[in-house]
């Protein structure tokens, strides 16, 4: 449960760097709506999470956010820093039909790295060192508002048996 949290937070750390276009500093300038600039952190929630060991699906869960701090600044250089990004979440583990709600206070943490955002098909993709590079898809841009989709797909492989882990991850950012 504790690497499932894990990969959740840094699938939402990093998803909510995504989004900036394809040329660094495209859209800016008089009224445009644009990526560029500093944003604040919003809710986070992880929808349609199911954990499957060697292709049988054996739980599924979900996960919200509250308390939520922090700002991501997306560059005209396509560049990203996240700055001091926390949060609770609340995750609700469903195993044999019966739910298990937990919380957990995520620290602050900060980095920084590149992305691109393709207006044509909605995709941000940020990559930082020492992570896998994110896609995301932009479902809401707005002057303030900007929301993003991630879609997880993780699996990993010890003794001959596969845990894939797999949700839906949408960031909303304010401004």
């Amino acid at each position: 449960m504790k690497k499932l949290l894990f990969i959740t937070l840094i699938t939402a750390f990093f998803a909510s760097c995504s989004e900036e276009p394809t040329t660094p500093g495209s859209g800016g300038g008089g009224n445009a709506i644009t990526i560029e600039g500093t944003w604040n952190v919003g809710s986070l929630e992880q929808q349609n999470g199911k954990i499957a060991l060697n292709g049988i699906e054996f739980s599924s869960f979900t996960m919200e956010s509250s308390n939520e701090s922090g700002t991501i600044t997306f560059g005209s250089d396509g560049k990203v820093t996240s700055t001091d990004i926390a949060y609770t979440a609340a995750q609700t583990l469903t195993t044999a039909g019966i739910p298990n709600t937990t919380s957990t206070d995520i620290p602050a943490t900060s980095s920084t790295g590149t992305y691109t955002y393709d207006e044509a098909t909605k995709t941000l993709t940020i990559e930082a060192a020492g992570s896998p590079t994110q896609e995301a898809t932009v479902t809401e841009m707005t002057a303030t508002k900007l929301v993003y989709l991630t879609k997880i797909n993780e699996s990993t492989t010890t003794m001959g048996i596969t845990s894939t882990t797999t949700s839906d991850f949408s960031t909303t950012l304010t401004r």
